[in-house]
């Protein structure tokens, strides 16, 4: 063997030899590139699925609020509107038993029972007051003292 023809075959040996390390390599370097890529894929998902189930859990929380707010204000609308009717009957049944009360002057009663319900309150007991005849406790007034008054 010449020496010329050592040198060709050291050289192709050595390129071949190098072409496989470089191959192997890049298969080896693309397979854990892949395995990254679908751990990073992998975790995202997760993610994305943790972040619908709490936007899920947030919706049902705010659907639950929203719910126990519109119970609320029926609840207070009709209290509201069940005060309304109790005072509008008790000024029309005070219009009945007082026909001459035409220039809007209130008798005791009446006037007690205009405060208390501008004060928010509402006289309990058939017509204005109670059954002990008070109007309910507006301040200032002898029912607020604990007196009773006719």
């Amino acid at each position: 063997m010449t020496p010329r023809l050592g040198v060709l075959i050291l050289a192709v040996t050595f390129m071949t030899w190098s072409g496989a390390c470089v191959w192997i390599g890049w298969s080896v370097g693309d397979a854990r590139r892949d395995e990254a890529a679908a751990r990073v894929a992998a975790v995202a998902h997760e993610t994305r699925a943790r972040n619908v189930e709490h936007a899920r859990e947030v919706d049902h929380a705010n659907e639950q609020h929203a719910a126990s707010v519109e119970l609320e204000r029926i609840n207070a609308l009709a209290r509201i509107s069940f005060n309304f009717e109790a005072i509008e009957k008790a000024a029309q049944d005070y219009a009945i038993t007082n026909p001459d009360a035409h220039s809007c002057d209130l008798a005791g009663d009446g006037m007690r029972a205009w405060r208390a319900a501008n004060a928010g309150q509402f006289p309990s007991g058939p017509g204005l007051g109670d059954s002990a005849g008070t109007v309910g406790a507006v301040p200032g007034s002898p029912a607020d003292a604990g007196e009773r008054q006719p």
